[in-house]
């Protein structure tokens, strides 16, 4: 299976997000992935889980931007989110799935690093070294960290979460993950 939707309106939906970033290292860090044509490449055209939600090809960007959509639904009803962090956390969090998926001509399974380290993992490292690189300071990339890391929400959840969301912004991201991975998941069946 594959995506239904339009990939290039929701490339313009992920560009819009970029461009709305006013924080500089929060914008130079999205553009080094959204900018990287190998990495565009596998992140336009990856699923989203092997089951339970968006499991098919196209199914990440897919969920990206459902995600985005809500989280800037959540930045109109609570002002006093950072924008910046949210749509950072929102297009980044799950890109480790890039590499713990395998998929194309198969059927969509795990990768022997995606089965070994999971994508909270993965996405990470992905995005720690970008930060190391561009010399992000540690308060912002502490905040993306940990967005990555608790986006699976409370880890009492049995989700995977290496770290409860502490932040607003963590939570905000948590939630709305989650209701698009549930509510995809049902519409799925």
């Amino acid at each position: 299976m594959i995506s239904q939707n339009n990939v290039n309106d929701q490339i313009k939906e992920i560009r819009r997000a970029i461009n709305d970033v006013q924080d500089v290292h929060i914008k130079s860090l999205l553009e080094a992935f959204f900018c990287d044509d190998d990495f565009t490449k596998e992140f336009y055209i990856a699923p989203a889980a092997i089951v339970h939600h968006h499991n098919y090809m196209g199914g990440l960007i897919d969920h990206s931007v459902e995600i985005l959509e809500i989280c800037r639904t959540m930045c109109k009803i609570f002002p006093d989110l950072n924008k910046d962090l949210l749509y950072c956390g929102v297009l980044l969090h799950d890109i480790g799935k890039i590499k713990t998926y395998t998929y194309g001509t198969g059927p969509i399974g795990f990768s022997e690093e995606g089965d070994l380290l999971d994508h909270t993992y993965i996405s990470c490292e992905m995005v720690k070294e970008r930060m190391i690189n561009l010399e992000t300071p540690e308060e912002i990339s502490n905040q993306i960290l940990h967005m990555i890391l608790s986006h699976h929400g409370y880890m009492s959840s049995g989700w995977g979460s290496s770290v409860d969301p502490k932040t607003p912004e963590a939570l905000a991201l948590h939630f709305a993950d989650n209701m698009d991975a549930k509510v995809k998941e049902a519409l799925q069946r």
